[in-house]
């Protein structure tokens, strides 16, 4: 399952796989039709090698496509380009996550790019405006491309398109690859941003003979930067970070240096810098003008250098609660010390306790979210005590933060007002899935007033300080836990968890708590967009009046 992830290491940096899904792109007969005609740009050097993998109606691996494509046509034979596709095949029966119309396109597009290799890419790129199109709505596409709709058809619907991409499948999965996309640039998985000036300087650095003509206006003045981490640090993502700097930044030249260095102390001593991971850039960060321009907001005075902010936590000073050892030599070790109470290794057992850590406007976490509606009914009378926090950021000027922007930050408000003024028989949850059914409706008021919860008490508590407070108050939990990823929970306080589907959730609750309710079998699919949403309180009339539901993010 792929997670909403918070990156707030280093927002102008990395693109996040589960941002929000892009807005269906303009068409252009132009464009695509540039791309139909396939690199044929020719090259003497030796070409870069570039894989894809992803599922034909994930929106995100459509945005990577958007960004894509146009840098092969720059790119034209300089590029050795492969499309993968990420499913299961399980005795030769194919499925996908978005189910036998997204099995339908992988067999459209993969047929294509056999027998149309130049013209797939444009059947693709019109396929892309509409993603949601009919399994054989193709067939226009291809016309429009110049595609042999016979040919693309005969493979599809015969054994010659299962056995393509049946070998697909099994290729993305001996590559390891588990989430869509993932991009391979010469063979290293690309960690950058997802905009075509950035994949066209990811794969520019990758040339190692000359490169081709469309590489020589990419900025590339040389960028030095100190780069401090510390390796008993398991969570400073460092490289992760540097691979971003890197595609944002074509000369950059850093210098890598660990905690335990006496020169890394100095620098570090020098520039004011007490947490980790640290990257230090000098003057020479201006110079390439176009990076500079996406993190100048980023970088703060450190000394004779300028620090960028990436969220660091790691005090290396600090006990580190899990490894036997007094670091910080007061005498007291791992959770004896008072600095690890917070963490989740020392945090004391409460049975019956389950917390839940979303985004409000991920897809997954708000599935998840929707399953309770079935969870808490199901454990209820054995005395569940169920909690939602969310997940966000606070930047240095103590603004909140979230994937989504403004909107999601909006949302997560009203709805910790909720939790807040109407915690009884977790009666905030009314409110929540009745959001889930349509977030992109402004009315919020809607699903407030016919069940008991009143307007004017979250919009006071949502636009004034209590509010917040509250969400200040979770981004702190939730970082002081680690916990980044939408959906998460959290057993008895202290235990990690995941799940979707009613039955895993249950599973994963019941594993360290007894309740009647663990006995009952509960549904094991995710629910899906909207399912929920003519729930009404068909179950116990004490515990929620109204159900709704929310939709998914891949």
């Amino acid at each position: 399952m792929r997670h909403c992830a918070r990156v707030w290491l280093c927002l102008a940096l990395l693109a996040v796989a589960c941002n929000q899904a892009p807005k269906a792109a303009k068409k252009s007969a132009v464009a695509n039709s540039a791309i139909a005609r396939g690199p044929a740009a020719p090259y003497a050097g030796t070409p870069v090698k570039l894989e894809l993998f992803l599922m034909s109606r994930c929106p995100f691996g459509i945005t990577v496509e958007k960004a894509l494509f146009p840098v092969l046509q720059q790119l034209g034979r300089a590029v050795d380009f492969r499309l993968g596709f990420i499913g299961r095949n399980q005795d030769g029966q194919l499925s996908s996550k978005q189910g036998p119309d997204e099995v339908a396109d992988d067999l459209v597009q993969i047929c294509a790019a056999r027998h149309a290799p130049a013209g797939y890419l444009g059947l693709i790129a019109r396929m892309n405006e509409s993603p949601r199109a009919t399994p054989d709505a193709w067939e226009k596409c291809a016309r429009e491309s110049g595609v042999d709709v016979r040919a693309v058809r005969g493979c599809k619907e015969g054994p010659e398109g299962q056995r393509l991409l049946a070998a697909a499948f099994d290729r993305s999965r001996a590559r390891g690859v588990k989430h869509s996309p993932m991009l391979f640039v010469d063979g290293a998985p690309y960690e950058g941003r997802r905009k075509a000036e950035d994949l066209l300087r990811a794969i520019c650095r990758a040339y190692q003979t000359t490169p081709p003509a469309a590489c020589a206006d990419l900025p590339g003045a040389k960028v030095a930067v100190a780069v401090i981490g510390d390796q008993r640090c398991q969570d400073c993502q460092t490289e992760t970070l540097l691979a971003g700097l890197r595609t944002t930044f074509k000369g950059l030249e850093p210098k890598v240096l660990d905690y335990a260095d006496a020169e890394a102390k100095a620098m570090m001593k020098a520039a004011g810098i007490k947490v980790l991971p640290a990257f230090l850039f000098d003057r020479s960060v201006e110079l390439d003008k176009s990076g500079y321009a996406q993190v100048r907001k980023y970088l703060v005075p450190a000394g004779a250098h300028r620090s960028l902010q990436v969220g660091a936590t790691w005090d290396p000073t600090a006990e580190i609660c899990d490894n036997g050892v007094d670091d910080n030599g007061d005498g007291k070790v791992d959770c004896a010390d008072a600095t690890c109470k917070a963490r989740l290794a020392c945090r004391p057992e409460e049975k019956t306790r389950l917390d839940l850590f979303v985004m409000s406007q991920c897809p997954h976490g708000m599935r998840a979210l929707d399953a309770m509606n079935e969870v808490l009914p199901a454990l209820q009378p054995g005395g569940i005590r169920f909690a939602v926090h969310f997940i966000v950021g606070i930047s240095p000027d103590g603004a909140l933060q979230s994937t989504k922007g403004p909107a999601e930050i909006d949302e997560d408000l009203r709805e910790i007002c909720a939790i807040k003024h109407y915690p009884a028989r977790h009666k905030f949850m009314d409110y929540i899935w009745c959001r889930n059914r349509n977030l992109q409706d402004g009315n919020w008021q809607s699903c407030t007033g016919a069940n008991g919860i009143a307007p004017q008490v979250i919009a006071a508590c949502a636009t004034g300080p209590e509010g917040k407070a509250l969400l200040a108050a979770d981004a702190k939990l939730a970082d002081a836990l680690k916990i980044d990823a939408s959906p998460t929970f959290l057993v008895n306080n202290r235990t990690i968890a995941q799940g979707l589907d009613p039955e895993s959730i249950k599973t994963a609750y019941c594993a360290r708590n007894q309740n009647p309710g663990c006995d009952k079998k509960l549904t094991s699919a995710a629910p899906p967009a909207a399912a929920a949403a003519t729930r009404s309180a068909a179950h116990d009339g004490d515990h929620l009046d109204t159900r709704a539901s929310g939709s998914r993010r891949r």
